[in-house]
């Protein structure tokens, strides 16, 4: 019987090779090499073969071996780059891949190739600029489409991104991957609806996915389809128990009001994952939310690992203050968040210079002149200055002031007012408002857009437009950012407004001296207002922020100021006709 020649026995191992019988191929190749030592195909194969059965060190040596033999062949090159990234030699696959391309110009493929381990390398712009020349050469890959809305994404270039997972999509319909892909990236773009629609339709297509249902969850919750989330996270715990997706689930369940449940979800998250910081932080939450302010504040310092928290901890040499007396040393405190917490924990500064030393307070430019008269402060310099921090001896971010003083509710610092109004200014404002009859009222109705719970929080000017036909009132805006629509609305309904006189904080106190209330949703404003006395009325979404605690008319943060609740989310109309009914009394 004749012996098949080499080149037969190539092609049946190949044939073996292609059908996935990996140990017949291996023998045949095997064979060749006997026979043929320097058979680079043979060679080359036997390396992919190994590649794709993750021996990846022989896979290494066999195609590195081939590409010596004969190194004009461009296949070799892509496949060692192949091999190599799989093996983390990231650098060596960049180099594998470009002598591909240089072998063979029109290689879509190795294009593609190249952009994805660009890409893995963080070198965002070079992953596209090859990912763009793979597509030129082959509009049709679906693969380069999808690694190019991956790097597009990765430098925030969502509508791009977007667009080429489109085009992906288009060329393979049923691709799982690119669908996750496309429908993160219009989450994160804010397109809630069409993205809640593709991970249903990947459930659909891929049955009960953990991840999927996550992501299902977090969509939902965005468009405050709070029940419908929460069936979404249970569903991937049922999937795959999971720290994130009890972390999520106890988001959506304070979300919903069910703050038992929610801490109940963030301990078993914890429990899987001791330093999952953003399940602690969240925890921190909804402990302050309802009063258990000692272990609250514990949870809080991780804050400061959380990937989202607004701001960096300051990488500062000197140490950390532990509440010991200060005995003549200076302090630096330090503003971490928003304007009005930077207020309501100013109120610490007294207490700590009682205990014997220089107080630094380094806070936003907009507060520098309304802080540099706070009790106790020595001196008050702005966050972000370019100028040199003054000497110090210890250190400490403003909220972390309460847990290193052991706050409780019952402790909480009472001593109102704490921040009082230069008297020069307020004599000015005095002067200026001097002309207005009836009570005047100061109303503020958002905060900070940029806030991630503005949309809860703030009220449409709108909104308020009961107030303006009470008799006897006189209303002044206290709102700084006014859009072009809402300028427009400030001067239909009248409102005195003074904004453009607001230059900072300062100013803001001054004018508030001179007003007989103010009604505020939650922003610096209310806080200010708080803070100085100032009788204040503040209107709360349906789940608050931590510090107003619930069930309750008062803040023991600050006594002067009444609380109306939202009783049902969204329900401003009648918190405003509450309002409406006791100022008309």
């Amino acid at each position: 019987m004749t012996q098949p020649t080499i080149s037969q026995t190539l092609q049946q191992a190949l044939q073996d090779h292609s059908s996935g019988r990996f140990a017949e191929a291996e023998k045949l190749y095997r064979h060749v090499l006997s026979q043929q030592p320097k058979n680079a195909d043979a060679l080359h194969l036997l390396g992919v073969l190994h590649l794709q059965t993750g021996r990846l060190t022989s896979a290494i040596e066999l195609i590195g071996r081939a590409k010596t033999i004969n190194p004009t062949v461009a296949e070799y090159h892509n496949n060692l780059g192949n091999v190599l990234w799989q093996n983390r030699q990231s650098a060596d696959a960049v180099a594998a891949y470009r002598e591909a391309i240089r072998l063979k110009p029109d290689w879509a493929d190795a294009y593609n190739n190249l952009g994805n381990v660009l890409h893995s390398q963080g070198r965002f712009d070079e992953s596209i600029a090859a990912l763009e020349q793979a597509v030129r050469l082959n509009p049709n890959l679906a693969d380069a489409h999808n690694n190019m809305g991956n790097s597009l994404r990765a430098i925030g270039k969502l509508d791009e991104a977007i667009a080429a997972y489109r085009r992906a999509v288009q060329l393979k319909p049923d691709w799982a991957d690119v669908l996750q892909n496309l429908a993160a990236a219009l989450k994160q773009q804010g397109n809630f609806n069409e993205s809640a629609a593709l991970y249903l339709e990947l459930l659909d297509t891929r049955g009960n996915l953990a991840e999927v249902s996550n992501n299902i969850g977090i969509a939902l919750r965005s468009m405050g389809r709070i029940d419908d989330a929460i069936a979404a996270y249970r569903k991937a715990l049922d999937s795959k128990p999971g720290a994130e997706f009890h972390n999520n689930l106890g988001f959506a369940l304070h979300c919903k009001g069910q703050f038992d449940e929610a801490v109940d979800s963030y301990r078993h998250a914890i429990g899987m994952k001791a330093d999952y910081a953003e399940a602690h932080h969240n925890l921190a939450l909804t402990l302050l939310l309802k009063g258990n302010f000692p272990e609250a504040w514990r949870e809080y310092e991780w804050r400061w690992q959380c990937q989202d928290f607004p701001s960096a901890r300051r990488n500062l040499s000197q140490p950390l203050w532990d509440g010991s007396a200060l005995n003549g040393r200076t302090i630096l405190l330090y503003a971490e968040q928003g304007l009005g917490d930077t207020i309501q924990f100013a109120r610490y500064v007294p207490m700590i210079a009682e205990r014997g030393g220089r107080v630094v307070l380094q806070c936003q430019p907009q507060l520098v002149r309304l802080l540099s008269i706070l009790p106790g402060v020595a001196e008050v310099i702005p966050a972000n200055a370019s100028q040199p921090l003054p000497r110090f001896d210890v250190q400490c971010p403003l909220l972390s002031l309460p847990m290193i003083l052991g706050t409780t509710l019952e402790t909480i610092p009472r001593a109102i007012p704490y921040i009082h109004a230069n008297p020069q200014l307020s004599a000015e404002w005095a002067a200026r408002s001097a002309g207005f009859s009836g009570t005047k009222i100061g109303i503020a109705w958002a905060g900070s857009r940029g806030h991630k719970n503005d949309r809860n929080r703030s009220l449409p000017l709108s909104m308020l437009a009961p107030l303006s036909r009470i008799p006897g009132l006189c209303l002044v805006s206290l709102q700084k950012e006014v859009s072009d629509v809402e300028a427009s609305a400030v001067r239909e309904r009248n409102l005195i407004d003074f904004t453009d006189k607001l230059a900072d904080f300062a100013e803001t106190a001054a004018l508030i001296t001179n007003l007989d209330l103010v009604i505020s949703a939650d922003t610096a404003v209310a806080h200010l207002a708080g803070a100085m006395g100032k009788p204040t009325w503040l209107l709360l979404p349906h789940i608050p922020d931590w510090r107003w605690l619930l069930d309750r008319e008062d803040s023991p943060w600050y006594p002067t100021v009444r609380l109306f609740r939202q009783k049902t989310t969204g329900g401003w109309p009648e918190v405003v006709r509450r309002i409406e009914h006791l100022l008309a009394k």
